[in-house]
């Protein structure tokens, strides 16, 4: 990685650079023809940082754009309510992927599609396979058996580098951040392509120095955005874990990508956050991009996903829009245990079936920490029905 600073010490190119980013696109700003895939610069020329990716506008929000996600969202309105459906527009569709450990098997997914453009939620209890199925869809684990694709390309067997330069990336349940790094540098580490990462390169700084120019604008921006701009030159060691949750989605976002899978974006954040992040994530749908989450808070599925796939035992057992899976049988007993409310009718001097069906809840989030807010939201919304 070259340095950060130029020669001079300040850069007001940057700084005018970074003014103008936000404001509608030059069309002439687009990457040049022929770039490595996932490349997050512009070409030499482009006098704003906002490069694309298949013609969309990178960092920015506009009404086509938002309605370009509603119209995206709408599709599924006519799609059946079942595991493995097709979909209209599907960016990632997976076959017949199996991974086991020993004799555990840990996914065993038959078929399943993902809709572009839209955000899409998965959910399980512990230990369902959800963190396993992101590994093996973003090469950080290969499967047993089974293809996938992004965009119609084959992604089996392609290391996880590559999955990033074709516009697939992810963040973890336990952040990356490079502690002894500043913010400013772990973004600039997320920025690919860049020229003076070869030895040879590095030390001829006429070579990259403009094109480290311009990631550095678009890492200031994204700072911006998340609300971390004054923690650019503190090391990633002294933010908070919410903080390393917002550095870890806008280093993602370094790479220009067109699907964002987040493990877990909500855990350990402090609630002064939470809604600061749910934001994030519905403005990365508005931009065009595809999101897949994994969350165990119901309200937070509910409050932003357009669909939700359910995993149970590594495989799909339901899909569907929130407000039909909240009310699916099959999984609340995923969560809570088939038998858990099976009696209608109280037993001699027993408890109503409520008062059973919350006692039931509460062993089972006892021995299911994720399970609670899910039963929670489960009977809220069947309260309302």
């Amino acid at each position: 990685m070259s340095g950060l600073r130029g020669e001079g010490g300040e850069r007001p190119e940057v700084a005018e650079r970074i003014d103008e980013i936000g404001t509608a696109p030059d069309p002439g700003a687009h990457g040049r023809p022929g770039d490595d895939a996932g490349s997050s610069v512009a070409g030499d020329d482009s006098p704003v940082m906002v490069a694309t990716t298949e013609g969309r506008p990178d960092l920015v929000v506009t009404e086509e754009s938002r309605d370009a996600a509603r119209r995206q969202a709408a599709m599924l309105a006519d799609v059946e309510h079942r595991p493995g459906i097709p979909k209209p527009d599907p960016v990632i569709v997976v076959d017949k992927v199996r991974r086991s450990f020993g004799g555990l098997v840990a996914v065993d997914v038959e078929h399943v599609e993902f809709q572009r453009g839209v955000i899409t939620a998965l959910i399980g209890p512990n230990g369902a396979g959800k963190t396993t199925f992101f590994n093996l869809l973003t090469g950080f684990d290969r499967p047993d058996t089974g293809t996938w694709s992004l965009n119609g390309r084959a992604l089996a067997r392609v290391p996880s580098y590559r999955v990033a330069r074709l516009g697939m990336v992810r963040t973890f349940q336990l952040t990356k951040a490079l502690s002894r790094l500043t913010v400013m540098e772990n973004m600039l580490l997320g920025g690919a392509a860049q020229r003076g990462e070869h030895f040879l390169a590095a030390l001829l700084p006429g070579l990259w120095r403009k094109q480290e120019n311009l990631m550095e604008a678009r890492a200031q921006v994204l700072l911006e955005r998340f609300m971390l701009h004054n923690k650019a030159p503190d090391f990633a060691g002294t933010l908070s874990g919410g903080q390393r949750k917002l550095l870890e989605m806008a280093r993602a976002l370094m790479v220009e990508p067109t699907v964002v899978m987040l493990d877990e974006p909500m855990a350990g954040v402090n609630p002064a956050l939470t809604q600061s992040l749910l934001g994030h994530v519905k403005d990365l749908r508005d931009q065009g991009m595809t999101v897949l989450f994994v969350e165990h808070d119901m309200d937070v599925v509910a409050d932003i996903s357009d669909w939700v796939v359910v995993m149970a035992q590594g495989g799909i057992i339901a899909e569907g829009p929130p407000q039909v899976i909240m009310r699916n049988r099959e999984v609340i007993d995923a969560y809570l245990g088939a038998q858990h409310d099976e009696d209608d009718a109280p037993a001699s001097g027993g408890p109503p079936p409520a008062a059973r069906t919350s006692a039931a809840a509460a062993t089972a989030a006892e021995a299911r920490p994720g399970a609670v807010r899910a039963e929670a939201a489960v009977r809220d919304t069947e309260e309302r029905a």
